[in-house]
This record gives C-alpha cells, sequence and structure tokens, in this order.
C-alpha cells in the first residue's frame, strides 16, 4: 500500500493540481454544486448578512460587552501545550477534511510524529502572542436547511455550518 502512494505522489511531484485530483479520487470527493435548489452563493451571503444585521439592530441600546483585557491575561500567561497532547489530539480526531486543508486528517495523523512539533511551535506562538493565524480564519461555510419542513427556495431558511480547517479546530480544541 505505501509503495503505491509513494509511486502515485512521486507522480505528481512538481504537479500540485495532478495531485489533488488523484487525492480526490482516491478518497471518493465530489465537487460540490455551485447552487442549493436553486439558490446561488450569492443570494446565501446576502440571506446571512441580512441576519447579521437584524442582530446588531436589535442589540444596539444593550450595554456594552465586557472587554476583556489581553495584556493582563497574556502578563497571567498560558501553560504551553506539549507535543504529546497534540499527537493525542490528532490520533483521536475524526478523518474528516476541508477544502481548505492543505493534506487530509489521515495523511497528518500518519505522519504525527513528525508533524507534531510544528504544529506544536505553531499552537504555542498563537498562546504566547494572543493571536489567532490570519490563514486558519477561513472556512468553508455550507448552507443547511434549518427544518425539512421550511421552503428550501428561500435562502432565508438555512443556517451557515462552517468547516474550518484541520489544525485551526485543533487550535480550538486547546
Amino acid at each position: 500500500m505505501n509503495q503505491h502512494w509513494e509511486a502515485k505522489i512521486a507522480d505528481c511531484r512538481a504537479k500540485p493540481i495532478k495531485l489533488w485530483t488523484n487525492l480526490n479520487s482516491e478518497l471518493r470527493r465530489e465537487k460540490s454544486s455551485a447552487t442549493v435548489d436553486g439558490l446561488s452563493a450569492e443570494s446565501f451571503s446576502k440571506a446571512f448578512a441580512s441576519k447579521v444585521n437584524d442582530v446588531r439592530t436589535s442589540t444596539v441600546a444593550s450595554p456594552p460587552p465586557h472587554i476583556f483585557d489581553l495584556h493582563a491575561a497574556l502578563t497571567r500567561g498560558f501553560d504551553p501545550v506539549d507535543v504529546a497532547t497534540v499527537q493525542r489530539l490528532v490520533i483521536q480526531a475524526a478523518n474528516k477534511n476541508c477544502e481548505l486543508d492543505p493534506a487530509p486528517t489521515w495523511l497528518v495523523k500518519q505522519f504525527v510524529n513528525e508533524l507534531s512539533p510544528f504544529i506544536t511551535l505553531l499552537f504555542n506562538a498563537s498562546f504566547r502572542d494572543g493571536i489567532f493565524p490570519s490563514s486558519l480564519k477561513c472556512a468553508v461555510v455550507t448552507p443547511a436547511l434549518k427544518k425539512s419542513t421550511l421552503d428550501p427556495s428561500d435562502a432565508n431558511n438555512y443556517r451557515p455550518v462552517s468547516n474550518p480547517t484541520f489544525i485551526s479546530w485543533l487550535l480550538n480544541v486547546l
């Protein structure tokens, strides 16, 4: 089995599109449709933005939130995460992927011993600096019908379901 994958990967060296095409084929991934029940991404974007604006409008008279003093929290410090914890979390995670992941979760699991020191450094730097990396702030958002009895042709009857990258999800678990 390893020889098969080594040969496939070697064949795609310097051809990332071919590599992902092969991996998606092996994983039996299908490209998602650009529309859901005739609704476009633009209509969902407008509906979800409208929901956010409605919440903001309805809470404008509310007292302001208590702002957490990040500097004070950072001076107290965080306990750094260790490599063993990252390895345990990676191994226990479900084999779910996001289209934005640079590698499938099963592959990260397979090379967890090699990757976990780098992942640990990333996580500890994020905790130390109080910064969630911009590259991890992306997710694939899929509309999900709230109830099967609702009209699927109305974008307001959907809720957004976010699928973050594996590393982003892992950082949030900690």
